[in-house]
Parts: structure tokens; C-alpha cells; sequence
């Protein structure tokens, strides 16, 4: 009944039912979910003849069959929206290769109507914010709904959203965008090549969710150009298993300020920087730039562990999107939170997907799938402010040594989710190792090169002090002499070297942060060498790695890899034996001459 009530209403309050749709925290229950998710492609249809008439006035055509050919059956249409509905056909003579067509017509009354709509709901938004005290702009809101409304009533701005969104986003293989045919498009008229292929949920459905990640990322925070309306009805999986867009009457823009605050914040929760995560909420807008941001983190913090189910230690990948949502909502009754438009449809979006992907997989986490690519986008940025993020991320600032510990976890969150366990080109993508080279050798990367240089020549060091370790504690042992400190207080002099072991080691020292390095060392380049290996195999587009690159980073593996209990004893209890090069520096740029 309410369906059919937003129906009658007209065109404003069908978007008004469709947002609500999306929202099943705020209406509750599954049974209206599933009769507003109708009118997302279900509406009622208007008369055949008033559409031919609408074509004919805008194309200015005697006969619409003179252009469209509908078949044996005639004119009939095959899905209705809010504003118009679509009619298949095709062109009698082809554009741009184009024959097969979505024609879409407007309905006759849809700008009238949503004009008068729009006037009553921006007075009845100003009456509830008044009476009820609100924070929120509800009349702001409301016009800035409106404008997107009235946009989507243009055709031709549709028509030329469509080819800026292929111009930006066609070059990603598993995604398909129609052709907007613009000569044959008006203001209440709109001809696009038809795409066949399926509505989701689909059997395959997390690797397509993994495709609308990728491409939604991207549009978010590479190009902050990206699709405001992704709903079930606007995605398809293609014939060839790619995903299909459509419909962009409702485009959004997020300008690179925000877009980079949005990934600061991103890293700034996978470290738990709450405070770090509230300055870049303040940066997108959520608060004024003004408010004092200290009573804020502590809340904040508990709205992000109550949505990652109330543990404290629970990474961004156990996150309920839904809860958070509902969180920051409640936040707004006692700080001057402003929800962002464009917040809301970036939610609106990844909701969608997950939604998709759960269908399938109960267990799917959908901020774990999309960090491996917030990740590339951090590392192949050239933005200033970013880098700078970045910078701060994985080195230290007292001294610009590598923070290994929080590599690592950058690591584990680049790695592909559904292929847990993998190592190399099973593990993370040809585009994150890519990218990660990409950074190493660029000017952008010089911040990284020198502490990387020093980081690789001490763990060969280290190596290299294991194996005398323990070929000393080896050979001491089978001759009885006692330990190299107790051997110095007993003897008036110390003893001579041993002629094939070199000096006596000295005190050992807690090498515990080398390990770190080599350990991850270890990971990073056996995940190199593998995908380098596995694309000049297969041959595919290869890393494309020097011979002389390739054989360093074969040496340092030979290095991290070294098993200590091959060579005897081993270091004791993470402490091995400094020979005075532990802390060796590399000189030059062993990188970039390489």
C-alpha cells in the first residue's frame, strides 16, 4: 500500500522511496524493504501514445518508426521508473556501431510535478527542523536533492555523464559501459546502446562485488567522479561476465581535498589513530571547522568498536557498515555532525555491493575487500598530501627509520581476501606490487629508498653474525672451552682470535626490530620474484624487473630466509652478536643505481 501511495505521488516521492529502500536501518522491516526495492524498475508505465508523441516533438520526426524498429509487437515497455520508462529497439540506420538501443522517455508531467513536490516538502523540511531543533540543514538537504532531481530530468546531461564516465573508467577490462548515441538524445528523450545481462544477486557474486569495488574506488578516490544511483537495477552482469552500468542521471563529484582526508582516515583506522581519523572527518565536512575535535576521538572510538562487534583489537575488515552508519547517527545528537550528501551515497554504494556479496557469502567483509585497493590508490598517488600520508604511515619521524610493524599490516590489507594464505601472485595483485615498485624508484619514493637501503644491508649483516654466532658456539662447544665472557674474566689478556672463526664475539644485543624487517623482507620479495616469474611465463604484461634488481632481491631473499638452526645454535632468544656493522648505513642510492 505505501508502494503504490509513493507511486501515485509522483516522481519525488518514488526517489524518496527508493533511497528509502536502501536504508533497511532506518525502516526496519524486510517486508516494506522488498515492496520499496520495486520501485526501483517496477513503476507503473504511462500510455504508448503519449510517449511516440514526446519522441516525435523532441526528434522532430513525422514517424518515430522511421528511426526505431520495435519489433513485431510494436512500441511496448519493458521497465518504468521514476521519471520515464524505457522502450527496447533498433536504429534503422546505425551510430557509432550502435544498432540495439534503450530508448528512454520521460514521463509528460514528471518536471511539473516534482517542481510543486519539492516546493511543499522545503516547507515542510523548515517547519520539522524548527520544531524539533534540528542540527542537520533538513532545507539544505532538500534543495541539494532537488538539484539532482532536476538534473535527472535532463537527458542530454545524462547523455554526457554516460561518455565522461567511459572516458574515465573504460580502460578497466571487467567493466562495460554502454554508448550514449547524443544525436538521437533531448531533454526528455534519451538513446544509449543497450547492454544485455543480468540483475544481481548473481552465482558468481563476490567476484563481480570484487570488479564494483575496484571501479568504485577508483571513481571515489582517484577521479572523485563517480555513479550517485548504483542500485540493484542499475548494475548488470553481462553476457562475458563483466559489470555492466547503467542509468547516470545521478553523478556526484568529491573534490581531491576530501578524497584524500578519505583515505587518511582510512589508514588512520587501520592503525586505531582515532584522533587522526576524527581531524580528517572534520576535513570531509562531518564537522565544523571550528569545533574543538578533543571530546570527540573517545566517542568516536567506541562507535567504530561497537561496529566491529565491541572488540577493541578488531581490524577495519570487522567492521558492520550498517552498524557504523547507525553510529555516527547517534553521534549527531551530541556533536555538531553534519552528514556530507556525498557520505551518504558512498554508503549508499558500498551497502549495495556488500549486499550483493552476502547474498552469496554470509562471512563476505566488504571494508577487508576494498583496503587492497584504498592501498593502491595511497601508493601510486601523486597528490603531495597524500605522499605525505604515507611517509608518516611506515616511517618514523624522529629518525625516518621503516616502521616494519605497520608495513606489515598495510601488507596483510592489500592482500586479495578471498585468496587468504596465497603467497605471490595468488596473494596480492600485479597492480599493489606494481604500484609499491613504482613508489620505491620514483622522486616520491626517495623519502623510502635510503632507510630501505640501510634496513637490507643489516639484515644481510644479520645473517652474516648468525652464521658466526653460531659457528663460534658450535666450535666452542665441541672443544670445552668455556663461554667468551666468562674465557675473558679468567685469563689476564685476551685470548687470541681463532684463526678460522675470526674475533670473539662481544656482548650480544637485542636485534629484535631486524627481525622485523626480515621477516617482512622476506614476504615482500618472494611476492616480487613470484609474480615477475608467473607474468613472464604466462606471458602476460611482466613487472619488467632489471636482471641486476632481480638478482639483489634474490641475494636479500637468500638472506631473510636464512635458517639459522641450518648453521647450529642459532641467535639466543632474538639476541645476536654485534660486530660493530649492525648499524651499517649503504651510502649511496643502491636502488635507484640499480
Amino acid at each position: 500500500e505505501l508502494r503504490e501511495v509513493l507511486e501515485g505521488l509522483g516522481p519525488t516521492f518514488v526517489k524518496i522511496g527508493q533511497a528509502l529502500a536502501l536504508r533497511p536501518d532506518v525502516v526496519g522491516s524486510e517486508t516494506y524493504i522488498q515492496q520499496l526495492q520495486k520501485l526501483q524498475d517496477s513503476v507503473g508505465t504511462f500510455p504508448n501514445d503519449k510517449a511516440l508523441e514526446i519522441i516525435k516533438q523532441d526528434l522532430k520526426v513525422d514517424k518515430v518508426e522511421d528511426i526505431f524498429d520495435f519489433g513485431p509487437d510494436g512500441p511496448t515497455p519493458i521497465a518504468a521508473a521514476s521519471i520515464g520508462q524505457v522502450y527496447r529497439a533498433r536504429l534503422r540506420s546505425p551510430v557509432n556501431n550502435v544498432t540495439e538501443v534503450a530508448l528512454k522517455v520521460q514521463r509528460p508531467d514528471a518536471l511539473s510535478s516534482a517542481a510543486v513536490d519539492l516546493y511543499l516538502i522545503r516547507r515542510l523540511a523548515s517547519y520539522v527542523k524548527k520544531s524539533l531543533g534540528l542540527r542537520t540543514d533538513l532545507v539544505g538537504v532538500v534543495d541539494q536533492f532537488g538539484r539532482a532531481l532536476f538534473e535527472e530530468m535532463d537527458y542530454t546531461i545524462e547523455s554526457d555523464n554516460c561518455e565522461r564516465f567511459k572516458q574515465l573508467y573504460s580502460d578497466i577490462p571487467e567493466v562495460r559501459i554502454p554508448e550514449s548515441v547524443g544525436s538521437l538524445t533531448t531533454r526528455r528523450v534519451l538513446t544509449m546502446e543497450w547492454l544485455t545481462g543480468e540483475k544481481g544477486p548473481w552465482e558468481d557474486g563476490e567476484r563481480m562485488v570484487q570488479i564494483g569495488l575496484k571501479c568504485s574506488i577508483n571513481q571515489i578516490l582517484k577521479q572523485g567522479y563517480f555513479h550517485a544511483d548504483p542500485h540493484r537495477g542499475n548494475l548488470l552482469r553481462t553476457r562475458d561476465g563483466k559489470l555492466g552500468y547503467l542509468d547516470f542521471g545521478l553523478m556526484s563529484v568529491l573534490d581531491e581535498y576530501k578524497r584524500n582526508a578519505l583515505i587518511a582516515a582510512a589508514v588512520g583506522l587501520q592503525n586505531k589513530e582515532w584522533r587522526v581519523v576524527a581531524e580528517n572527518m572534520q576535513i570531509m565536512g562531518f564537522l565544523p571547522p571550528e569545533s574543538d575535535i578533543s571530546e570527540f576521538v573517545e566517542p568516536l572510538r567506541d562507535a567504530f568498536v561497537d561496529a566491529a562487534g565491541g572488540d577493541p583489537s578488531a581490524g577495519p575488515g570487522s567492521l558492520s557498515l550498517s552498524r557504523l552508519a547507525t553510529n555516527i547517527q547517534k553521534l549527531a545528537f551530541r556533536f555538531p555532525i553534519r552528514i556530507p550528501t556525498w557520505y551518504s551515497i558512498i554508503l549508499r554504494t558500498l551497502l549495495i555491493l556488500e549486499g550483493l556479496a552476502i547474498s552469496r557469502d554470509r562471512d563476505f567483509k566488504l571494508l577487508e575487500a576494498a583496503y587492497p585497493y584504498i592501498i593502491q590508490v595511497l601508493l601510486t598517488s601523486e597528490s603531495p598530501s597524500l605522499q605525505k600520508t604515507l611517509q608518516e604511515v611506515i616511517t618514523y619521524p624522529q629518525n625516518g627509520t621503516v616502521r616494519w610493524p605497520r608495513i606489515r599490516k598495510l601488507l596483510a590489507l592489500s592482500r586479495n581476501p578471498s585468496k587468504k594464505g596465497l603467497r605471490g601472485a595468488g596473494g596480492w595483485s600485479r597492480e599493489t606490487v606494481q604500484g609499491a615498485l613504482e613508489l620505491v624508484f620514483s622522486d616520491q619514493g626517495r623519502f623510502l629508498r635510503k632507510p630501505l637501503t640501510d634496513e637490507i644491508i643489516e639484515v644481510v649483516d644479520l645473517a652474516q653474525l648468525e652464521v658466526q654466532e653460531a659457528l663460534y658456539n658450535a666450535t666452542t662447544q665441541a672443544l670445552l672451552l668455556p663461554p667468551p665472557n666468562t674465557l675473558s674474566s679468567l685469563l689476564p689478556i685476551p685470548p687470541p682470535p681463532l684463526p678460522f672463526l675470526g674475533p670473539i664475539p662481544p656482548v650480544p644485543r637485542d636485534y629484535t626490530r631486524l627481525y622485523e624487517a626480515r621477516e617482512t623482507l622476506g614476504g615482500v620479495i618472494d611476492d616480487i620474484l613470484a609474480l615477475d616469474t608467473a607474468s613472464t611465463s604466462s606471458s602476460s604484461s611482466s613487472l619488467g624487473l632489471p636482471d641486476r634488481l632481480r638478482a639483489l632481491l634474490e641475494v636479500v631473499r637468500g638472506s631473510a630466509a636464512h635458517a639459522v638452526a641450518g648453521a647450529g645454535a642459532g641467535a639466543r632468544g632474538g639476541m645476536v652478536a654485534d660486530d660493530g656493522h649492525g648499524g651499517g648505513g649503504g651510502g649511496g642510492d643502491v636502488f635507484k643505481e640499480s
